[in-house]
């Protein structure tokens, strides 16, 4: 495998080849959707599978004019290489693919509702959550969060903590090696904002305060290492900072940030060996800038041994960013970019960032790309995906997209759904038997569309699809 630097360049130089645009998989009505960016090669491909984002060059072909003429990285059989349609940049030697995708409406988001979270157990069930909202007569705007599981077969909803705050929000949703489900959020009442820990174990929920001290804290980010100790990353609304928690006989926070920048959202990764002699690794990738702004820079924040280490940032538009790993455990970071791009950030080993654009979108589309990004690990690859716009107008079709980082380094992409009104929302999360489920916004409906993965994922017949 490439170093993780030199794949950047790699992806970024076919990028600009033409490698970023692609081919769609089928939408949840049996169609398929045009790709911003995608070449004329294109109209000649069939409705499915991966558009390939680049990766690592084949052989040279010899002594032939052409040895790529579709700019894919392979050669052709013909001038020596193992690229069996040299006319088709998305076939080509482990080409991705997929199954076709279907949703299904799950819940009511209420009339304003916020973006869902999505988790998967170890059983292959669904665990949702999402921020309920209603416009209440003199009593002004009412959240509250909502659960929802399809364990017992059917999808079963409910209230967390239903007599709690005025205003409950921003909830996120872990599932830990005992199946046990945990949805974190913030509330706001009367007395206090304080983040809050839901942990459902024997079919009913059991809450505790996380931060009690100022007025913690909105866009919550969870997750859970090896040995199931809880891990959170908020927003501190006194000063705008990200603030860290976990727990080990209680509660403990610590602030990572030495210079207190507003954060807007914030990715959370928990790695149980980066640190070293098995220390635990957490790494915070935020986006922060000025209060009320929707972009701004972007860094990484990295906890080893109890230590905090800040790197330095990229200064620019940026939103919703994500952090995974890699099949090699390497970082990851992925996100948008300005008001149309879904891109791809790295940390090399000096700490500097590298950007990469991926999967470009429509510059005046309400959506933008690369927007609600999250991140899920199926396997050996890495997933996301984000929400992405497909013309300038608010009832223009925006899509739903799935991106695949596999092992040998190559990112493909697809769309998972398309409608009119999309809203806020794309999350992601990867069933144990390889099924990708992305919980997203649809106006006012809560929908999960899901696609079961091909039997290897890999094209091994020279049609694009299995």
């Amino acid at each position: 495998m490439l170093p993780m630097i030199f794949r950047l360049l790699a992806v970024a130089v076919l990028a600009g080849c033409g490698g970023s645009g692609g081919r769609n998989s089928g939408s949840s009505d049996g169609g398929s959707q045009p790709d911003a960016g995608a070449d004329a090669s294109a109209d000649a491909a069939p409705d499915a599978g991966f558009a390939d984002g680049g990766g690592e060059a084949g052989p040279d072909g010899g002594a032939c004019e052409t040895p790529d003429a579709d700019g894919d990285g392979f050669a052709s059989e013909t001038c020596g290489g193992d690229d069996c349609d040299d006319a088709d940049p998305w076939i080509h030697p482990g080409g991705l693919e997929a199954s076709a995708w279907e949703s299904v409406q799950v819940a009511d988001a209420g009339g304003v509702g916020g973006p869902p979270v999505l988790a998967a157990g170890p059983d292959g069930s669904l665990h949702l959550a999402w921020q309920y909202g209603q416009i209440e007569g003199g009593l002004g705007l009412r959240t509250e969060i909502r659960y929802a599981t399809d364990a017992s077969g059917a999808w079963v909803e409910e209230i967390l903590a239903p007599t709690g705050g005025e205003l409950d929000e921003t909830p996120a949703i872990a599932v830990d090696g005992a199946a046990v489900v945990h949805v974190a959020y913030y509330r706001r009442d009367k007395d206090a904002i304080r983040v809050v820990l839901g942990e459902r174990a024997g079919g009913a929920f059991v809450y505790e305060a996380v931060d009690t001290v100022g007025v913690a804290g909105a866009n919550v980010a969870l997750a859970f290492d090896e040995d199931d100790v809880p891990h959170l990353a908020y927003q501190d609304f006194s000063d705008g900072a990200i603030r860290y928690a976990t727990r080990d006989i209680g509660w403990t926070v610590e602030d990572p940030d030495p210079d207190d920048e507003w954060t807007l959202r914030a990715g959370l990764l928990v790695d149980s060996g980066g640190g070293g002699g098995g220390a635990v690794g957490v790494h915070i990738v935020r986006i922060f800038g000025a209060e009320g702004e929707r972009t701004g820079d972007v860094g990484r924040l990295d906890r080893f041994l109890g230590a905090w280490d800040a790197s330095s940032p990229i200064a620019g538009e940026y939103a919703s960013p994500a952090i995974g790993q890699e099949d090699d455990g390497d970082p990851v970071v992925v996100g948008g970019a300005g008001a149309d791009d879904f891109v791809l950030l790295l940390d090399g080993d000096d700490g500097d960032w590298g950007e990469a654009p991926l999967d470009p979108g429509d510059e005046s589309h309400f959506l933008n790309a690369g927007m609600w990004t999250s991140v899920a690990r199926g396997g050996s690859s890495l997933h996301a995906a984000y929400l992405h716009g497909t013309g300038p107008g608010f009832a223009d079709p925006g899509e739903v997209r799935h991106a695949r980082l596999d092992a040998d380094g190559r990112w493909g992409f697809e769309t998972a759904t398309s409608a009119p009104l999309l809203g806020a929302g794309a999350s992601i999360a990867i069933a144990p038997d390889g099924t990708v489920h992305i919980a997203y916004l649809e106006q006012a409906d809560l929908m999960i569309a899901s696609s079961a993965p091909a039997e290897d994922g890999v094209d091994s017949d020279c049609d694009g699809i299995d």
